[in-house]
């Protein structure tokens, strides 16, 4: 139906059934896309070509996308009318085109059709559009809503209760779970003389809420239906609102806090940080305020109520205030961008996820501080608000921050800092670090006070337009002081309009008199508050309007009323004691339906990657724990990966108590990560667990895992027919398994590997190299067969450590392989002790500079730790020994004291530090001293025997000393009969060059020839 004149008479319909009609009015036969187009330009106006073919063709390359749009165009033309589109650099709708939308120029129009937008249509495909689709929808439906209430509304109070029902009911129509239009629709019923139909109108409300939320009518909607049955309602009439003296949101002077503002000078000066403590009310967050509003310009941060479980959430609210300006974010540096993508998902230009990295890493130390930076460009401070719900990984990094940075304010390193807390709500690990940064000098504790009885009176008479009368001392009396307390008793008594005589609302608690206050909203505010205060995190109205299943328009109505009564400060309680009461007041069975559907909203899609740790909380709040168990799961598996492992074992541990009544299997396999995660912590309780574990194992795969856990439990305390005992168990339980349906061959080999493990460190420290070789290739080869990567790095670092034995550089290319192999899993721990053990071997070659390399690079793993493990031992037994090998005796033996102080117990790693503590005491002067230490390890619970001949060795040595020759000679044959079981070249070499200086004649020379010949086999001359 070409044609070259203007297109006149045709028309666009979006609302309900799409069309195009042509000047005839027929229907045109359109595709969809083309109906689409038309509608999107209808509503969005002029739009660049780029955005409309990436919004119709978002799957393929963007000249494609562009190439379809100019064919799509031809098309319409062609089929149609050429000049329905005026095209350029821009595509818009010609104007002589009519469309069904012209009413949303006209505020007060309600002329339009109720069908939805483009109802039935198809968009297969274009994902892009979609959304785009659903979000007019939802707009133009509450437009349309709010229009036709509008009208309703003033209808009715005109007393033309008759005509409002149209619009009462077209309305309803578009919104049908909203009760305020279900209660007009009764009440216009009502006053029109119809109270059967009014009452039918409340039964199938009740219906539709019991069928698609399990709800009731909310009480505002019996009442009226109560009303509605006596034949009792009056007409509404609309209550005035009470106007509140801003001045009561912030006072107009800070009152009484002279003395504290001194302090705060004090500490400024001095780059201290300034910890504000004090109960909720006191006014710690207005002293913050006006101390900075006084020094300049500062960044204003925050912990919400709800942090505490997510890690970094503190930091990441940090990073995305700082980046939000295009700007700032265009400006990061490429090697900043890629350490924060692991805490900002939205800056991997790959897609790629990975594990959260540890709150210590020095990477992520130095991008957050390159962010603070850039934040505090032309700012003097950082306000950080409510320190108390801090999560525990965002806690450390800033502890770890300040502890690297004093004092602040200094060129290039952190701003200077003011938090405020509540002293009671700290936990033990925040109040400690505090106390002992106070303690060194970096952290200025001040207690902020209630206000005494004579700053309440001045207080009150700073206030304009307010006027108690003569009951400031009544008002003192009863709040103690508590500058937010007095505050809210006055709202109370100017919002009762009593503020000359009778008596004071005064009640024992202020959260009555925030019920009282939070009374007075208007239905839909007061549920969108309590949606607000079941998140605790980070709100928003979108959020809430999803939970509430209420139109975005209509809850953003309900925010403004919310803020206009002082309850929220934009996406914020303007204080927390608001959330808390409404948390408080919640009745059960609406805090599970609210806690549910804040789950659902979070999960699908609400916000960006919901943290597993509050969506467990927020689905176990629900009463839904087969939702929560999951997520549990997943808030384990992430405190896991930062190396946060008591607290992945509490949440497991939850997750068991949950699987309990669900999933015997699952159950114990959320015990099993619940037992894994002690183990990894170092708790004490691990073998009790393990036991608790046993007592759950009914298959065989569970009993080869119980194995696995008893092999975690006693590999550092026991001798090697112990292991051999704990593996030939599991391993027999694998074995009796194999023709069970659990024991598909992947299952199976995650509990041969560990086992396997144990055997291989059995033979180990038995003096056995062959067997432990043996036992580790076939470690190498389930890692091969699985993938799995920690099999394959374990594999390598004990192929490195027996090779150690028998041919050390042949050592070398293996512990250097474990090292990648343990980062490519995240595991920085593993990758230290790797480095640590090359370290050690390396010393004892004499490459002295390669090995403070190793211990170098070890130092970097573990200091990306949050916590130091059992393993940082092996740090500190290079260090010593490299410490040892320069002459820096003083250095070694502190090296030892630290070591001491640090480990529980008994342990391999710590008789190992004794050896070489024997060495330092024997080259300080003192070979008694070493030769009591050395011989007390004969008595240890825990020695193994691969350190034979090394103790028999250092033994000699400090017979030597002492010229005790004959026993020196004794021991130095002891040592010889050890290496020919557990050989190791660079101690014979140091056999063989003590004997040669205890001996005369030609066996001297016979030992130094034969000394001389290893020590350049080893490249050791």
């Amino acid at each position: 139906m070409a044609a070259s004149s203007p297109a006149e008479g045709w028309q666009l319909v979006t609302l309900g059934r799409p069309a195009l009609l042509a000047p005839d009015g027929q229907p045109q036969r359109v595709e969809a896309r083309t109906l689409a187009l038309l509608a999107y330009l209808a509503l969005e106006g002029p739009t660049p070509r780029s955005v409309l073919a990436g919004r119709l063709w978002p799957a393929v390359p963007e000249a494609t996308a562009r190439n379809n749009l100019v064919h799509l165009l031809r098309r319409i033309g062609s089929a149609h009318h050429p000049e329905l589109f005026q095209t350029g650099t821009e595509v818009s709708l010609s104007p002589a085109l009519k469309t069904d939308l012209g009413w949303l120029g006209d505020e007060g129009c309600t002329d339009f059709a109720c069908g939805p937008l483009l109802d039935g249509l198809e968009l297969d495909g274009a994902a892009d559009l979609e959304a785009w689709l659903l979000g007019w929808r939802e707009r133009l439906d509450v437009l349309r809503s709010g229009r036709l209430s509008a009208q309703a509304d003033a209808l009715e109070a005109a007393a033309d209760y008759a005509g409002a029902l149209r619009p009462a009911g077209l309305a309803l129509d578009l919104n049908p779970l909203s009760e305020a239009a279900w209660r007009r629709v009764m009440r216009l019923h009502y006053l029109c003389g119809d109270r059967p139909a009014a009452l039918l109108a409340y039964r199938r409300l009740a219906a539709l809420l019991d069928r698609e939320l399990d709800v009731e009518p909310l009480a505002e909607t019996q009442t009226l239906a109560r009303l509605i049955e006596r034949g009792a309602l009056p007409p509404a009439a609309v209550p005035a609102p009470t106007t509140v003296p801003l001045s009561l949101l912030r006072p107009p002077v800070l009152i009484g806090r002279e003395a504290i503002w001194r302090q705060m000078e004090a500490a400024w000066a001095a780059g201290q940080t300034i910890l504000l403590l004090g109960p909720a009310g006191v006014g710690k967050t207005r002293l913050m305020q006006e101390f900075l509003a006084a020094k300049g310009t500062y960044l204003p941060l925050e912990a919400r109520p709800g942090d505490a479980t997510v890690p970094y959430a503190a930091t990441i609210r940090m990073l995305r205030r700082v980046l939000a300006p295009p700007d700032t974010l265009a400006s990061l540096p490429d090697p900043v961008r890629t350490v924060l993508a692991a805490l900002l998902p939205e800056l991997r230009r790959d897609g790629a996820t990975g594990p959260l990295p540890a709150s210590t890493d020095a990477q992520v130390m130095a991008a957050v501080l390159h962010v603070y930076g850039l934040a505090m460009q032309g700012a003097v401070a950082v306000a950080f608000e409510n320190v108390h719900d801090t999560d525990a990984a965002s806690r450390d990094l800033g502890f770890a921050l300040l502890s690297d940075t004093f004092p602040l304010g200094g060129r290039g390193g952190l701003p200077r800092v003011i938090c405020t807390a509540r002293e009671d709500e700290l936990d033990a690990e925040h109040h400690e670090a505090f106390r002992r940064f106070a303690a060194r000098g970096q952290v200025a504790w001040i207690t902020v006070p209630p206000l005494s009885a004579a700053q309440c009176r001045e207080l009150i008479a700073s206030l304009d337009g307010v006027d108690v009368g003569s009951r400031e001392e009544a008002l003192f009396g009863v709040t103690g002081g508590n500058p937010l307390f007095v505050l809210e008793t006055v709202r109370t008594v100017l919002e009762q309009g009593d503020g000359e005589g009778g008596p004071l609302p005064l009640p024992p608690r202020v959260s009555e008199l925030l019920r009282a206050r939070l009374g007075r909203l208007s239905p839909p505010a007061f549920q969108a508050a309590r949606a607000a205060a079941v998140l605790r995190g980070d709100v928003t109205v979108e959020v809430v309007s999803e939970m509430l299943r209420a139109p975005l328009l209509d809850v953003v109505a309900a925010w403004e009323e919310l803020e206009r009564a002082q309850v929220m400060v934009g996406e914020r309680f303007s204080h927390e004691l608001l959330a808390e009461t409404l948390r408080a007041d919640l009745p059960e069975s609406l805090r599970r339906l609210l806690s549910r559907a804040a789950a659902r909203v979070l999960a699908g899609g609400g916000t960006e990657d919901p943290a597993p740790s509050r969506m467990a909380e927020l689905w176990l709040a629900g009463g839904d724990a087969a939702q929560a168990a999951p997520w549990l799961l997943r808030a384990g598996a992430a405190a896991r990966r930062t190396g946060r492992h008591r607290e992945a074992a509490q949440f497991y541990a939850q997750a068991a108590e949950v699987y309990t009544a669900l999933d015997a299997g699952l159950a114990f396999d959320a015990a099993l990560e619940h037992t894994e995660s002690l183990a990894a912590s170092g708790d004490p309780a691990h073998p009790q667990a393990v036991e608790a574990l046993a007592a759950q194992a009914v298959t065989p795969l569970q009993r080869a895992a119980v194995a696995t856990q008893r092999y975690r439990a006693e590999e550092g305390q026991a001798q090697p027919p112990r292991l051999r005992q704990i593996a030939h168990e599991g391993l027999r339980a694998l074995a009796s398994g194999t023709a069970s349906p659990d024991a598909s061959p992947p299952e199976g080999l995650k509990y041969e590997a560990p086992l396997t493990e144990a055997l291989a460190l059995a033979a180990f420290m038995s003096g056995d190299p062959q067997g432990t070789l043996t036992h580790l290739t076939r470690l190498a080869a389930i890692g091969q067969q699985t993938g799995d990567l920690e099999w394959q790095a374990k594999a390598q670092e004990g192929l490195g450590l027996a090779y150690t034995y028998l041919d050390p550089r042949a050592a070398i290319p293996h512990l250097e392989r474990a090292e990648p192999l343990h980062l490519r899993q995240g595991n920085r721990m593993r990758a230290g002790t790797s480095q640590a053990k090359l370290a050690r071997l390396l010393v004892d070659l004499n490459e002295l500079d390669a090995a403070a390399e190793a211990i170098a690079r070890s130092q970097r793993h573990f200091a990306a730790l949050d916590s130091r493990p059992l393993e940082w031992l092996s740090l500190l037994v290079a260090r010593q020994m490299l410490a040892l090998a320069r002459g820096d005796l003083a250095g070694a033996a502190a090296l030892y004291g630290e070591a001491e102080a640090f480990s529980p117990g008994p342990s391999a790693l710590i008789s190992a530090i004794r050896l070489v503590h024997a060495a330092t005491l024997r080259r300080q002067g003192q070979p008694e001293a070493a030769l009591r230490l050395l011989q007390a390890t004969r008595t240890e619970p825990v020695f193994m025997n691969s350190m034979l001949p090394l103790r028999a060795l250092r033994e000699a040595e400090a017979l030597a000393d002492l010229g005790r020759v004959a026993e020196a000679l004794a021991r130095l044959d002891e040592a010889q009969h050890a290496l020919t079981q557990l050989p190791n070249d660079p101690w014979r070499l140091g056999v063989l060059r003590l004997r040669a200086s205890l001996v005369d004649g030609p066996a001297a020379a016979e030992l130094r020839r034969q000394a001389g010949a290893l020590a350049d086999k080893l490249g050791m001359a």
